[in-house]
């Protein structure tokens, strides 16, 4: 246990020493505690376009309609996650405003309004690890549940046709230890499914298998799986874990898929991603590109014939259909060269999601000219607190993460954002900190973290009452164990879903696996 927390107390300084250094180097502007947001993923209300949510690494889920400049942060403490920490959670859209968040260890988590969520635990104990849409109206979806133990990991398939009230278990078999980590379905065909995922290493003996990449495809909405390896092991190193997800399905194909593998994004340990494409289902696999580095952001246009990819180093880069299925050499070519993680077609426009830090300066932007210039739909700044009952678990879970030193209105509206709104003056004593107040350069401030008492006169300039911000402390520290993969606290999960590669490259086996996952100590 003492060599757990010294090597978190490392971590601590280590951070403090790369925020100062970032924050030096930002002229003058101290870097957020938990990173800027960032939009890693934009998702859209099945029948209701204008609803709006941005899923960030950063602080969690940012949930607002498009032409309004209200954004409500939704923590991500809310489904067991750590706010300044980078980490992805899937979430998905259900109709009528429910989002559903596979949030691993607290398996799925459901809101209808905000406010109130309810943890659901339908997969047999499982940890929820992915959840994907099965029909555009959102009322079905497959999810991932994932155990591990002493004895191996079990994987299995889930389908609910009730918007997440009920899960089934599909009858199609996923072999012992064959750790799932992404799934799909195919938009043209339901009961075309894939899932992919690795070989997991269990114990302390070498798995000559562990790390290969599979994939269980269903064509018959998961009655029956058939387990295919995704490329030849000679085409990748299964010793550096990177783990896998579904980019998309072919809209009109379902049997044309693109694979992301992951690599990873700590510092001092980055490794580009790789882009695989399969054209029969899964049987055979060509990989049709190798970014720079994180390649998060995946589309097809909405005319089918094209598909956009977009990472922070890559730039929004375009390539026919028929040339990325092909693999064809430079058949990719960038049409925009901000940095963005998350794209999406709605009506016809393309979203991207950035850190709104860097070029282009918006957390969510909008582009009608297929992605060559953009215009601001969401900034960091244009975020606000939810109005919930004191009871909720919102209130509980996140009231805290928007006013404490370091939380969302010190360290991003105070100090990215031009002022905090005020705090309430002397002659309103007890007032909490005010509306209004006028944003920097990403807009008009919305902060509403509480009124100015009867009397009292907010300050401007977001300077106020507010106590000097501590230290600043780096989230995205390599030193800091990652969340859990479903896992025994007596057992040694490594590779795939947990993570041997590190182990084998002298890291601690606690790093069970690369998407911030942590072991239950660190919970």
């Amino acid at each position: 246990m003492g060599k757990r927390w010294g090597f978190r107390k490392i971590c601590r300084w280590f951070g403090a020493l790369t925020a100062f250094v970032s924050a030096a180097a930002w002229s003058g502007t101290a870097r957020a505690d938990g990173g800027f947001p960032r939009g890693f993923g934009i998702l859209f209300e099945p029948g209701n376009p204008s609803h709006i949510v941005v899923r960030s690494q950063f602080w969690g889920l940012f949930d607002g309609t498009l032409g309004s400049p209200d954004y409500h942060l939704l923590c991500s403490q809310v489904f067991g996650g750590r706010d300044t920490v980078a980490e992805n959670f899937p979430t998905v859209l259900a109709q009528g405003g429910r989002v559903l968040v596979a949030a691993d260890d607290s398996f799925l988590m459901v809101s209808d309004d905000e406010c109130d969520w309810r943890q659901k635990s339908p997969f047999n104990g499982e940890y929820a690890i992915a959840i994907a849409p099965m029909d555009a109206n959102g009322e079905s979806f497959v999810a991932l549940g994932v155990l591990g133990g002493a004895s191996g990991v079990t994987s299995h398939v889930y389908t609910s046709t009730d918007r997440g009230d009920t899960w089934k278990q599909a009858t199609g078999a996923i072999p012992k230890n064959l750790s799932l980590q992404g799934v799909a379905v195919a938009p043209s065909d339901p009961t075309r499914v894939y899932a992919v995922g690795v070989i997991a290493q269990v114990g302390t003996v070498a798995d000559a298998n562990a790390g290969t990449r599979q994939i269980a495809v269903s064509k018959d909405g998961g009655a029956t799986f058939a387990i295919l390896p995704v490329g030849a092991r000679t085409d990748y190193d299964p010793t550096a874990y990177a783990p896998l997800s579904v980019a998309g399905v072919v809209p009109d194909d379902p049997d044309t898929l693109f694979v992301r593998a992951d690599g990873a994004d700590d510092p001092g340990d980055m490794t580009p991603d790789e882009l695989w494409v399969s054209s029969d289902a899964g049987q055979t696999w060509k990989k049709t590109f190798s970014p720079m580095m994180d390649l998060p952001g995946f589309a097809f246009t909405p005319d089918g014939k094209d598909v956009l990819l977009a990472g922070q180093q890559d730039g929004i880069l375009q390539a026919s259909l028929t040339d990325a299925v092909a693999a064809m050499p430079g058949a990719f070519t960038r049409i925009n060269s901000g940095q963005v993680w998350g794209l999406a077609f709605q009506d016809g426009k393309l979203y991207a999601g950035t850190d709104d830090f860097n070029s282009p300066h918006f957390s969510v932007g909008v582009s009608t000219d297929g992605g060559k210039t953009f215009q601001q739909v969401m900034s960091k700044c244009n975020v606000s607190n939810p109005t919930c009952n004191a009871g909720s678990s919102m209130q509980m879970m996140c009231g805290d993460r928007w006013t404490r030193q370091g939380g969302y209105l010190t360290d991003i509206i105070g100090l990215a954002c031009g002022g905090m709104g005020g705090v309430g003056g002397a002659a309103g004593s007890g007032g909490a900190s005010g509306n209004g107040g006028v944003g920097g350069s990403g807009g008009t401030m919305t902060s509403t973290a509480g009124a100015a008492a009867t009397g009292g006169t907010p300050n401007d300039a977001g300077v106020g009452d507010i106590a000097p911000r501590a230290a600043a402390k780096s989230s995205s520290c390599s030193l800091v164990a990652p969340r859990r993969v479903g896992v025994d606290p007596t057992a040694l999960l490594v590779v795939g879903a947990f993570g041997v590669a590190r182990r084998r490259r002298g890291e601690s086996s606690r790093r069970l696996h690369r998407g911030g996952r942590r072991t239950p100590v660190e919970r």
